[in-house]
């Protein structure tokens, strides 16, 4: 087991950077990736028949071209797709992508059986394509001097360049040659090897995002007592949905629903609340609703929302380990629009980046402290959240420091886990390698331990974006006496400003306004700027002496309930005490425990005033003096 205090950890990327750049390559088995090659071609071809097939008899001949303007044509004429179906996010004219087309047309009953041979035809046809692609760029065989390299089972291994690249939430990517997708897992990952005298070790962090995600929004001591009784993740998740819910758990229909939970949960985190299927619908409605009683995630969407209001160009965004970057928006429409599902992402994204990066530079460190070289154990690459290490056969008596990673306990978090397996070829599993790897493990028993780096406790109060403070501006017109009275309530608070202005136009009515957020004090609260929603401007501005921006945003009644509520309330005792004729009805009554909650402040900004000011005069308690 690992313990990792969030308060310590050093995420050294640099060094992770280096270790995953240092070799420059792969090798593969270039007889076993052309194999796959000729027995996915067959597949495809197969497919290909049967798609024509399908598509010549229900058009009675008149359609027998699986190209991309037949296809189109042939699904809107004879199997009766809606056009919408048919548009596509920065696609010009119609569109026929698999997964937001086509997908979608099958899921929702049209032409199921010709997409069913169609789509399996596409992506064998692209597969086969990359595989010709690697096959003429990766043709040499990987020599040592004038010597082949060779794996363990005798077979010529040939290079492929891998050039490491650092994305956004700190995540690498190969440029100049992507080998996670040249390889996909499934088809030719298996291709992967390594020279004779060497053995791969991969080891996937098990759902990573998913559990990464539930220790930072969704977790309380409840949420955790059944965590901890499910192997399956998914399942303690959905039992904890359908308990808050207030229904009963049905293991079959779990079972049913568990491809949904692992396909949309982290989507709907992410902020996705629609789908073209009503099944997928459904969930999505389902575990929204769960969301929306999680405190933290509300908090954290709730948020992103105000800074986007505040600032919609950049949202600075905070890791749970203390990295700090930027997401920023583009000016085209659909990068604006995912803003927020990037944002929401981000600190989840990070995260798994940073334990991924401890974890790697943790393992390898500490082969390293055994007398082990870079040569005999290194980082082969890294697909996805899944590390792939290079090891001598003889450095696998030191093989139970993986053993140690099984569980990695992040502050007071439900654990994470990462289990390793070994191989000749990626993937491959080598039963004599993994008994031998347990019988290391049985005899360094003792040598297991916790890697405590002080403290269990974690960051209570973590929110990866700085609170907005938003503001609600009220008002009367007092028409009769020339001014203007102003509420401004802060969300959540429960105190409420309130002053007169000695005018009822609106451009001296915003000076107010900025007279007002300058005079505002946030004491040691950290705040990333201030929104005054309002009716009488539309402005951004910085306010030099609060070091923060400012932004005026313009909406109507239904953005300022609270603020207008005490308006009405404080107009008529005004007028009450005045003997004045009201200018505006009193609150409804569902206000009324509301406004007597509010402890109400006259605002003191005489000295940024003119002599002409109508503002009333607090009293020594700071309470509205009726």
């Amino acid at each position: 087991m690992v313990r990792i205090d969030s308060r310590e950890i050093n995420v050294d990327v640099d060094t992770y950077a280096q270790r995953i750049g240092e070799r420059g390559y792969v090798l593969y088995d270039r007889e076993e990736l052309l194999q796959a090659k000729k027995e996915m071609a067959a597949e495809r071809l197969v497919y290909e028949l049967l798609a024509i097939d399908r598509m010549m008899h229900v058009s009675r001949c008149r359609y027998g071209s699986l190209s991309r303007e037949v296809v189109l044509q042939y699904l809107k004429t004879y199997e009766f797709c809606p056009q919408r179906f048919f548009k596509s996010k920065g696609v010009k004219g119609e569109s026929i992508n698999m997964k937001s087309c086509l997908q979608p047309l099958q899921e929702n009953g049209y032409a199921v059986e010709f997409l069913d041979y169609y789509m399996h035809f596409s992506s064998l046809k692209s597969k086969v394509n990359s595989i010709t692609k690697l096959s003429e760029l990766c043709k040499e065989p990987w020599k040592e001097g004038d010597k082949e390299v060779l794996n363990e089972h005798g077979k010529v291994l040939y290079q492929v360049p891998c050039h490491p690249n650092q994305q956004v939430n700190r995540r690498f990517n190969y440029k100049d040659f992507d080998i996670i997708a040249q390889f996909p897992k499934k088809e030719t990952a298996h291709c992967i090897s390594v020279e004779e005298g060497y053995v791969l070790a991969w080891g996937d962090f098990a759902q990573s995002d998913f559990r990464i995600a539930y220790n930072l929004f969704m977790r309380t001591p409840e949420n955790d007592a059944v965590m901890a009784k499910c192997e399956d993740k998914y399942e303690g998740l959905a039992r904890i949905v359908n308990q808050k819910a207030g229904l009963p758990f049905n293991q079959e229909k779990f079972l049913e629903e568990r491809p949904l939970y692992k396909q949309l949960t982290l989507a709907t985190v992410y902020g996705k609340r629609d789908s073209t299927t009503k099944k997928e619908a459904d969930f999505i409605k389902k575990f929204a609703k769960f969301l929306e009683g999680c405190p933290k995630y509300v908090e954290f969407r709730d948020r992103v929302l105000e800074t986007v209001e505040l600032q919609p160009a950049v949202i600075a965004v905070e890791s749970y380990f203390g990295f700090e970057q930027a997401i920023n928006a583009s000016y085209e429409q659909s990068a604006r629009e995912n803003l927020l599902e990037r944002t929401l992402n981000c600190p989840i994204q990070t995260a798994t980046s940073e334990v991924v990066i401890f974890s790697t530079n943790k393992i390898l460190d500490d082969f390293y402290e055994q007398g082990w070289s870079e040569d005999d154990v290194s980082l082969y690459y890294v697909r996805h959240d899944e590390i792939v290490l290079r090891v001598r056969k003889e450095a696998l008596k030191d093989a139970w420091i993986l053993k140690q990673f099984e569980q990695i306990f992040v502050d007071d978090w439900t654990p994470l886990s990462l289990n390793f397996e070994f191989g000749y070829n990626y993937g491959r599993v080598d039963e004599k390698l993994m008994e031998e790897y347990e019988e290391v493990v049985q005899r360094n028993r003792k040598k297991i331990k916790v890697h405590h780096l002080t403290g269990e406790g974690g960051r209570e109060d973590f929110c990866p974006v700085l609170p907005v403070v938003v503001i609600e501006v009220g008002f009367v017109y007092l028409d009769k006496e020339g001014a203007t009275l102003l509420t401004f309530y802060r969300e959540g608070g429960k105190q409420v400003d309130w002053t007169f202005v000695s005018s009822t136009y609106e451009d001296v009515i915003v000076e107010y306004l900025y007279r007002y957020v300058k005079v505002l004090d946030f004491g040691e609260e950290e705040v990333r700027g201030i929104v005054l929603r309002n009716f009488f401007a539309e402005n951004f501005v910085f306010v030099e002496n609060l070091n923060l921006p400012v932004r005026l945003v313009k909406t109507d009644f239904a953005a300022v309930p609270h603020a207008m509520a005490l308006a009405k309330w404080v107009t008529c005792l005004y007028c009450k005490k005045q003997g004045m004729e009201c200018p505006t009805n009193p609150p409804e009554a569902k206000w009324e425990n509301f406004v007597k909650s509010m402890e109400l402040r006259g605002v003191d900004i005489s000295e940024l005033q003119d002599s002409n000011s109508g503002s009333v005069d607090e009293e020594e308690d700071g309470m509205f003096p009726f």
